[in-house]
């Protein structure tokens, strides 16, 4: 509530224009055309890579064999999204499709928790992104680029924590306060960082001679995925305890 209270704040701040600074919409009047489709061509992946993880979901929520394997492993699905995060730049620019269909299939274990769920997650996190990218694009241009040491830092933590609570699970006190902190400091970290790369994403398509939109779009698909995995996850763990 607290995070979703500062974003919407922000939102009004930024789009009142109480801001003296000029915010990335305001330049991008300026911006060339190549740099508009470089955008454009970075978000038609993100949107491909989005539709390609929804159909491995289904795909793999129909397949036993592989539901059994999935499950063996929990929600490891959080850490192996967060890992994925650190190395799989240079995997998708070879085979994005099928980075973006293993991701599918890697959170298909959620589709058990029934479909009303998992379908107010997808508009959560829809809800979120939307509103994050708006935030990105009315705040000053290049705010938001001066927090990548503080999220690596935060990465480093959250993927420590879902190691962790991977290994202890939440019957400890150790391992639940660990799973807190992936789960909830991940949702306000995967935002920040959705933020970050929203700003970087036009930044690099303006300032690069040689722009990979593939390269970029995977930024934003994974800080989308990880927002959508932890939303799953509370909202799982609110269910339960009513």
């Amino acid at each position: 509530m607290g995070g979703a209270a500062l974003g919407l704040g922000a939102l009004c701040w930024y789009g009142a224009g109480l801001n003296s600074q000029p915010s990335a919409l305001d330049k991008s009047v300026a911006w060339p055309a190549y740099a508009r489709q470089r955008i454009r061509d970075t978000y038609a992946y993100l949107g491909l890579g989005v539709a390609s993880s929804a159909a491995a979901t289904v795909a793999a929520f129909r397949s036993q064999k592989l539901m059994r394997l999935l499950h063996s492993g929990g929600w490891m699905s959080i850490l192996l999204s967060s890992a994925a995060c650190i190395g799989s730049c240079i995997a998708v620019q070879l085979a994005y499709m099928g980075f973006s269909g293993l991701m599918g299939c890697f959170i298909a274990p959620v589709c058990v928790l029934g479909g009303p769920l998992v379908l107010r997650a997808a508009l959560y996190t829809g809800g979120i992104f939307g509103g994050l990218t708006a935030v990105a694009a009315c705040a000053p241009d290049k705010k938001f680029l001066t927090w990548g040491g503080p999220l690596s830092i935060g990465l480093g933590v959250v993927f420590v924590s879902s190691l962790g609570s991977a290994f202890l699970g939440p019957a400890s006190a150790a391992g639940l306060t660990m799973y807190s902190v992936s789960t909830y400091g991940g949702l306000l970290l995967f935002s920040g960082f959705l933020l970050y790369d929203t700003q970087l994403v036009a930044d690099r398509a303006v300032s690069l001679p040689h722009y990979d939109p593939v390269n970029q779009a995977v930024h934003v698909y994974m800080d989308v995925l990880n927002i959508f995995v932890r939303i799953v996850s509370i909202m799982a763990g609110g269910g339960r305890k009513k």
